[in-house]
C-alpha cells in the first residue's frame, strides 16, 4: 500500500495534502536539471506546504550521469528528507520510447533494471513511464504549450500490424512489471492520448494481457479528460489498478495541463470517486505552461493546491 498524507484542518477529521511533480525545475532549467536544482525544487515544494514530490529522468544520458551515481542519490535523499518530503515516484521517462520499439528490448530491460535500483535507493515504491506511440506512427504536434502531447495528426505507415505491436507491448510490459516486483517496486504507466494505450479500457486490456498484478495506472486527469472519458467512471473501471494520480485541468479541446479549477473537469465528482474506491495513493499536482519566472510557477501551484484542498474539504464534510 502507498502512504497517503492526511492532516487535521478546520474541524474536519482528515483530508489529503497535495504533492507536486517535477515541473518546477524543468520549466526553469530545462529537461535535465542538476542535483542542486532538484534540491532547490524540493525546498520550494516544502515551503509551499506540499508533502510529496517526484523525480524524473528524461533522457538516458541524464539518468546515468545524475541518478545512477551513488553520491547524487544520497544528496537527493537527504534533501527531500530534510525538507519534510516523501518521494512519491520515480519517472523513468527515457524508457517510454523503447517499450514500443522491438529493436530496443535488450537495452530497455537493462536500463529498466537500473531504474528499479535507483527507485529503490531513493526509497520510493513506484517507478513509472509514459505510454508511447509505435515507431511506425508519424506524429505531428501543435507546439510548446504542452510538450509532445497530444499530436494534431497521426499517420500510420503501410505495413504496420496492430496485433503484432500490441502483443509485443503487452509481453514487454509484463516482463518489466515482474522485474519491478522482484525488488518490491510497483510499475505504473501514464497513459496519454494518441498512443498505444490511451484510455481506461486500453489500460485494463494491457493489465489483463500482461498477466501481472504489479502493473497499474498513473491516472492523469487531463489526459483522460481530453480523451472524452467520464472521470468518475474511469475511476470505477480501474479501481485498485490506479497506483498514482496526477491532477491537472483543461477545456476538453486541447490537452493543456492547467491548474485544477481553471478548466472544465468536475473535480468534486472525480475526487468523490477516488474516495469511494478507498484510493490510498498520492495526489500530485502536475501542471505545465510557458513559464518564464519562478513567480509564475508558484502562483499556478498555489492556485491548484488551494482549489483541490477546497474541494477535498467539501467532500469530507458530513
Amino acid at each position: 500500500m502507498f502512504l497517503c498524507y492526511w492532516s487535521r484542518v478546520e474541524g474536519l477529521e482528515r483530508f489529503p495534502v497535495i504533492g507536486i511533480t517535477e515541473f518546477y525545475p524543468q520549466a526553469l532549467y530545462g529537461a535535465e536539471p542538476s542535483v542542486e536544482q532538484l534540491c532547490e525544487y524540493m525546498k520550494w515544494a516544502s515551503t509551499l506546504g506540499f508533502k510529496s514530490i517526484e523525480l524524473t529522468a528524461i533522457t538516458r544520458e541524464h539518468f546515468y550521469s545524475l541518478f545512477h551515481v551513488t553520491k547524487n542519490i544520497k544528496a537527493l535523499r537527504e534533501s527531500y528528507r530534510s525538507s519534510g518530503l516523501e518521494l512519491a515516484a520515480f519517472e523513468a521517462y527515457f524508457c517510454g520510447a523503447m517499450t514500443v520499439d522491438p529493436r530496443s528490448k535488450e537495452a530497455l530491460l537493462r536500463d529498466f533494471k537500473n531504474a528499479i535500483g535507483v527507485a529503490s535507493d531513493l526509497e520510493t515504491r513506484l517507478v513509472y513511464m509514459l505510454s508511447w506511440a509505435p515507431p511506425e506512427w508519424d506524429l505531428s504536434f501543435y507546439g510548446k504549450t504542452y510538450g509532445t502531447a497530444p499530436p494534431t495528426q497521426v499517420k500510420v505507415r503501410s505495413g504496420f500490424s496492430w496485433e503484432s505491436a500490441w502483443n509485443r507491448y503487452c509481453e514487454t510490459a509484463g516482463t518489466m512489471a515482474e522485474l519491478a516486483e522482484e525488488s518490491g517496486i510497483k510499475m505504473g504507466i501514464e497513459i496519454r492520448p494518441f498512443e498505444i494505450v490511451s484510455n481506461s479500457d486500453g489500460m485494463l486490456a494491457l493489465i489483463k494481457a500482461s498477466d501481472s498484478d504489479n502493473l497499474g495506472l498513473v491516472l492523469d486527469t487531463g489526459h483522460l479528460f481530453f480523451q472524452r472519458e467520464v472521470l468518475p467512471i474511469s475511476v470505477q473501471k480501474l479501481g485498485k489498478k490506479i497506483f498514482h494520480v496526477h491532477l491537472n485541468d483543461n477545456d476538453g479541446l486541447r490537452n493543456f495541463h492547467w491548474p485544477p479549477g481553471k478548466g472544465s473537469i468536475d473535480w468534486k465528482a472525480f475526487l468523490m470517486a477516488l474516495k469511494n474506491i478507498d484510493y490510498s495513493g498520492f495526489l500530485m499536482l502536475d501542471i505545465t505552461g510557458e513559464y518564464r519566472r519562478a513567480e509564475e510557477i508558484t502562483s499556478d501551484a498555489q492556485m491548484g493546491r488551494d482549489f483541490i484542498r477546497k474541494v477535498l474539504v467539501e467532500i469530507r464534510s458530513p
